[in-house]
Formats: structure tokens, C-alpha cells, sequence
């Protein structure tokens, strides 16, 4: 499993997801492609133009139905607690600020509001050189796995070795965990990852996604909307491939 948007496509479908929260959107790549009843997407500076807007309603109509939020992840939490206490998170993709405190508290917080079934993905935690793991690109969210395996015994965490680390968390008890305190995880350097990465990540191959995918329980309490929804999505969608060449070519 090489293309995350595939890969977030395929847990959403096991699991028959009613709302997806996507945080780090940019220029939509991933949220506009994806095929959910109800997505939320957040960003403080959101890079979707309306006319690339506009033409992902006819590549994916579920895009008519989305909520995008021009802020950051700490003030979507923050001011919209009571709706997500509400809905309850299914499937959520995390690919904001890459930084250890940041990352942190974007899968805490979003813990707070996810399904017991509900599954979130991370982005960018495996850097495979120093470079990328510099401020800027990669940086330094391949600790918030670390501290997730050391201070939460009800977390079922691995790492997928494909595109630059695509991290998987459930809820669950773990077969392994780590002993590391959060000091000792602030300190660790990008040497310290490579000479331990197997086992601070508990690295898997990408084959072991299938397995995993397996494994999970589909929603049950899909509401009526949704599963409607989803129906006219899969019915209508490939009724408008002349258009998915015009919507590839614009910026």
C-alpha cells in the first residue's frame, strides 16, 4: 500500500466511516478525493481554489457536503467540542504541523472525540534521512509515536514502511510497549531514531495493511443519510470521468 489516499479510502470503506476529519488539507489532495458522507477539513491557510472546488463536486459529489475550517487544529477543537462530542470521529488523517508538540496534541485532542471503533492515521513519521527529519519537512513527528507507545497502554500503534512513515492508531490493548519518559523522548535525535527504529516504531511492512484491515469492526450506526449517500456516490461517480481530465490540469 503506496498511495494514502488509497490507503485512507480503504479504512473508510471497512469501516463504512460516517465523518472523516482530515487536519492539514493544503491543496485538498487527499479530502477531495476520498469518498465519505461527511468530511471535515482543517487548515490555517487552506490552498483549495474555488474553481478546483467547484469541479471536485462533479469528481466526488460527496465534496458538496464538506466543512473546511481556515484555522488551526487547536481552535477547531477548541470551538467546535460540543458538535464533535456529537457526531464522534471515525476515520481521521493528521498531517498539520510537523512538529513532536504539535502532533501530539492533534492526536490527544482527537482522541477525546473518536470512535471506539474510529481509527486515526498519521502522516510523515518515518524521515529516512537527517535531512528530512529537519524543521520545515518531516521534523520531529516520529516522537509523538514514541510517546503514544510509552505513556498510553490503551493504544494499538505501528508504523506502515511506505511513502515517509503512515502511522496507525486504535484503540486497544498493545502487544508492545515502550518505557521512555517525556523528557527522555524530547531529547532523542534523528541518530537515536535510526539505530532504534524498528523498535520505537514498531515498524510493519505495507503488506500487513491488508491484515490490519481485516481486523477492523465496520460502523454499525451509520445513519440513513450516509448509508443513502454513500449509494448515490458509487451509482453517480463514474458518470462524470470526461471531466477528471480537466480536473487534473487545474492548479
Amino acid at each position: 500500500m503506496k498511495d494514502r489516499t488509497l490507503l485512507i479510502q480503504k479504512v473508510i470503506n471497512q469501516l463504512k466511516a460516517d465523518y472523516y476529519l482530515e487536519i492539514g488539507i493544503n491543496y485538498g489532495i487527499n479530502i477531495l478525493n476520498v469518498i465519505c458522507p461527511r468530511k471535515l477539513g482543517v487548515d490555517p491557510r487552506v490552498r483549495i481554489t474555488p474553481r478546483k472546488k467547484i469541479f471536485s463536486y462533479f469528481k466526488n459529489p460527496s465534496n458538496l457536503f464538506n466543512r473546511l475550517y481556515p484555522c488551526t487544529s487547536d481552535k477547531f477543537f477548541e470551538n467546535n467540542e460540543n458538535f464533535l462530542k456529537k457526531i464522534g470521529l471515525d476515520v481521521v488523517f493528521i498531517d498539520g504541523l510537523h512538529t513532536y508538540d504539535q502532533s501530539l496534541r492533534d492526536v490527544l485532542n482527537t482522541l477525546k472525540f473518536l470512535n471506539d471503533n474510529g481509527i486515526i492515521i498519521m502522516h510523515d513519521v518515518n524521515p529516512i534521512s537527517k535531512r528530512s527529519a529537519q524543521f520545515g519537512r518531516l521534523g520531529d513527528t516520529w516522537k509523538t509515536i514514541i510517546h503514544l507507545r510509552s505513556k498510553h497502554n490503551d493504544l494499538k500503534i505501528f508504523v506502515l514502511e511506505c511513502e515517509t512513515g503512515i502511522g496507525i492508531i486504535t484503540k486497544g490493548k498493545p502487544k508492545n510497549t515502550l518505557k521512555l519518559d517525556p523528557s527522555e523522548i524530547k531529547k532523542l535525535t534523528y541518530e537515536d531514531l535510526r539505530r532504534n527504529r524498528k523498535e520505537y516504531l514498531n515498524l510493519r511492512d505495507s503488506d500487513y495493511f491488508f491484515k490490519f484491515l481485516k481486523s477492523l469492526r465496520s460502523n454499525t450506526q451509520i445513519t440513513l443519510f450516509s448509508k443513502i449517500l454513500y449509494d448515490f456516490i458509487l451509482k453517480t461517480l463514474f458518470r462524470f470521468k470526461p471531466l477528471l481530465y480537466l480536473y487534473k490540469t487545474i492548479p
